[in-house]
């Protein structure tokens, strides 16, 4: 059986339960979460659509703008794309942010909502 992207999202809900299981708030974690959470839903978005999308940094935008004009629930995946691309990049780079649990769990159930409309 090949990768499949949802498992970065099952590998983002065992961190963050890692995490709040212990007593330890670590915010690395939480970008963590976020940042796979992303990419489970991003890799799982650009399987469903069966092409042949580009890699590299114009990928992201590429499969953003695929489901954008198909119809209320591609625009749903294009929003929610788009929306968690910001927050991935924010927990990636904006080191002058603090990243709250609270943020990583609505990452980490958006990324499910996502993900259960594209399986």
């Amino acid at each position: 059986m090949t990768f499949q992207g949802k498992e970065f999202c099952d590998l983002a809900y065992r961190i963050y339960q890692g995490i709040s299981s212990s007593t330890d708030d670590s915010e690395a974690e939480y970008r963590t979460v976020i940042n796979r959470a992303y990419y489970g839903v991003f890799l799982t978005a650009r399987e469903a659509a069966n092409n042949n999308f580009t890699t590299g940094p114009g990928s992201h935008k590429e499969v953003q703008e695929f489901y954008k004009n198909r119809g209320k629930e591609g625009y749903f995946i294009f929003n929610s794309l788009t929306d968690l691309f910001a927050e991935r990049k924010a927990a990636d780079y904006d080191i002058n942010v603090k990243i709250s649990p609270t943020k990583a769990k609505s990452v980490l159930t958006r990324s499910k909502k996502i993900i259960d409309s594209l399986v």
